[in-house]
């Protein structure tokens, strides 16, 4: 019994220290906020970055991360515009409601060159709402877009309403 107890002791002590130690390391590094691309790329849970919507851009230049393939470079594009899901989202709604069609569907393509510059938002389809694209541009124009050597980079998103069974 004294040996589980000294055990366990042994255990939160090294644990402490090592929290300690992790600490003392980011601050001697001077605590850097950028994360390694490795990091940056990494899955998240959809639901929490949806709720980091930076509603209030900072001013001065956008940090672009750097992807080391066009893979990557999706992926990361894909993350920069879930994070402003909240601003597109009024953008829809606005469409929407212009349209007077509570389910119309908004298809957008999104370019980026390859330092990571939005070069434009445009319609898809020969229905193309040039005020909603606006509005899209606007809600992604400080995005942390990737760089990377795949050149220019061009996605689509759909926003339609999802029936959920």
């Amino acid at each position: 019994m004294l040996e589980q107890d000294m055990s366990r002791f042994v255990r939160r002590t090294v644990a402490v220290a090592v929290a300690l130690f992790a600490v003392a390391l980011a601050f001697a590094c001077g605590g850097s906020k950028k994360a390694p691309a490795s990091v940056a790329a990494a899955p998240t849970d959809a639901g929490a970055e949806a709720a980091v919507d930076d509603e209030a851009d900072p001013t001065g230049p956008v940090e672009h991360p750097f992807a080391s393939d066009a893979k990557q470079a999706l992926e990361m594009m894909e993350a920069a515009v879930e994070k402003r899901q909240k601003r597109i989202g009024r953008c829809v709604e606005a469409y929407r409601k212009r349209k007077n069609a509570p389910m119309a569907k908004l298809v957008v393509k999104i370019g980026v060159d390859q330092e990571g510059t939005l070069i434009g938002v445009t319609g898809k389809s020969s229905e193309t709402d040039d005020e909603a694209n606006e509005c899209v541009r606007k809600a992604l124009a400080r995005a942390p877009f990737p760089r990377s050597h795949a050149g220019v980079i061009e996605i689509v998103k759909t926003f339609e309403y999802q029936p959920v069974y």
